[in-house]
């Protein structure tokens, strides 16, 4: 029992003699607070620095669908933003028969979080024929976005 005793003591002696190293000592002043304060409040104003962003995006893309005799060739456009723009698009389509070059272009307004339908084609496709079809929208600023689509 009496070990136990002094085991208890012991350890509340060191767990004393911890805390008391922890409180602070006297020596110790709150003057450099102090001074670190004023020293902040004489600095100089940061610099204005302006925030950056990135633009949304805008993206293009042209779908093929399989249709009776053929494929239907769609040019679309999505929008994360309001979008006043102009596009091209361009098809090119080769096969047995002969080739076809179909070229069209024009004004379009997207509205933030919408898509559109630029261009829709029908065209007449077999085992050999070979399709290129290229999609570029634009505004004032450039190039908002392109795709291309080889078959």
């Amino acid at each position: 029992m009496l070990k136990s005793y002094l085991a208890s003591a012991a350890a509340m002696l060191a767990l004393i003699g911890c805390s008391a190293s922890a409180l602070p000592s006297e020596s110790t002043s709150a003057a450099p607070a102090v001074v670190m304060a004023a020293q902040v409040a004489d600095a100089a104003p940061a610099e204005f620095v302006p925030a950056h962003y990135e633009r949304a995006e805008a993206t293009c893309d042209v779908v093929i669908r399989r249709v009776s005799g053929g494929a239907r060739i769609e040019a679309l456009i999505e929008s994360d933003y309001d979008l006043d723009a102009e596009y091209s698009f361009d098809l090119d389509v080769s096969g047995s028969a002969g080739s076809s070059t179909i070229s069209q272009g024009g004004e379009v307004s997207v509205d933030a979080g919408d898509s559109a339908v630029l261009a829709q084609n029908e065209v007449s496709l077999n085992r050999n024929s070979r399709v290129r079809a290229e999609l570029t929208v634009f505004d004032a600023d450039g190039e908002v976005c392109s795709r291309t689509l080889r078959l």
